[in-house]
């Protein structure tokens, strides 16, 4: 650190040549680089939303696909907050979470099914028909490229 301060000096204070300006350029590139890393959670992982701001996207996505009324919105609400806050809460044993995790998606659908009118239980249909397919696609392609390094 004390020999990237010392040179941002040099080049400072002394007219810069091509190869200063370079070495500015390259310390200017890692220093970003590396100030981009504290940008991320210490582990590595994107930061997971909320249960409050996930039901709020849900919620939001099928009104966009489903046409859904404020009423059915607000019969939603809190059973999928209760349901994404149970999901959160969830140990780390991988089995048990994710046959409680099926479990918890399973009672979401049925609620939501409750809701909507036979129109929209179609197109809801249709969309998690839709959705599987691409999750057994990213699978497949997952599967492909580790078979192929």
């Amino acid at each position: 650190m004390l020999h990237a301060i010392k040179l941002v000096l040099q080049l400072v204070v002394i007219p810069p040549n091509k190869t200063k300006m370079k070495n500015l350029v390259m310390l200017l590139f890692m220093l970003g680089v590396s100030l981009s890393g504290f940008a991320q959670r210490g582990d590595g992982r994107k930061m997971k939303a909320s249960p409050e701001k996930r039901t709020e996207m849900r919620l939001k996505q099928l009104e966009k696909k489903l046409g859904l009324t404020a009423d059915q919105r607000s019969k939603l609400q809190p059973s999928l907050l209760a349901l994404e806050k149970e999901r959160e809460s969830l140990t780390s044993d991988a089995e048990n979470v994710r046959a409680r995790k099926i479990e918890l998606m399973k009672k979401a659908d049925q609620t939501i099914l409750e809701v909507l009118t036979a129109e929209q239980k179609v197109t809801y249909e249709k969309l998690k028909a839709e959705r599987k397919a691409k999750m057994r696609e990213r699978m497949e392609d997952r599967m492909l490229e580790n078979e192929g390094m």
